[in-house]
């Protein structure tokens, strides 16, 4: 319940309340939850996916106003969803959301490269990926990714490839 509150309250470039601060608060103790239970049992998949989308929706909302913490969240979360075996649910969307989201906080503290790299990795990771994990929509793992390269594109200088990335 937690995380879907923090959603309502805040998720960045959705419809929410714009309340950030109680959005984070609210991630945040789903994000506390979730590791006692993964203490608790260290298997439990699904406790981390739901602390995983937690971590990112943090880390996408502070990627603008604390970027280093927010590259902090985005890599613990990735490190916990890497470890999850090859095949597992949502193991590679999850890291291709990662990826793609880290991109923000590397670009708000000024480390392009670092952010192409990951942007890289998570195109990588997406081509390994079946259709039929990696679903396109408003929320999708590939709407995230795409959106990402496409700034990127336009950051650089190419608006033009900007556009066809965003396609």
């Amino acid at each position: 319940i937690e995380y879907y509150k923090g959603l309502v309250l805040g998720e960045p470039g959705h419809l929410s309340l714009g309340r950030t601060a109680e959005a984070l608060a609210a991630l945040e103790s789903c994000i506390q939850t979730r590791r006692k239970l993964m203490a608790k049992d260290p298997n439990d998949h699904n406790a981390k996916i739901d602390f995983v989308q937690a971590m990112a929706k943090q880390g996408l909302i502070l990627a603008s106003s604390d970027p280093k913490r927010a590259l902090a969240l985005l890599d613990e979360a990735y490190a916990v969803m890497s470890k999850a075996p090859v095949g597992s649910a949502y193991r590679n969307t999850y890291l291709i959301r990662l990826d793609a989201t880290a991109y923000y906080p590397l670009r708000a503290m000024n480390r392009p490269g670092e952010a192409r790299a990951r942007l890289q990795r998570a195109k990588e990771a997406a081509s390994r990926t079946s259709e039929q994990d990696f679903k396109y929509g408003p929320m999708s793992h590939r709407e995230l990714l795409n959106t990402a390269y496409a700034e990127e594109e336009l950051a650089s200088g190419f608006p033009n490839r900007a556009l066809v990335a965003y396609r």
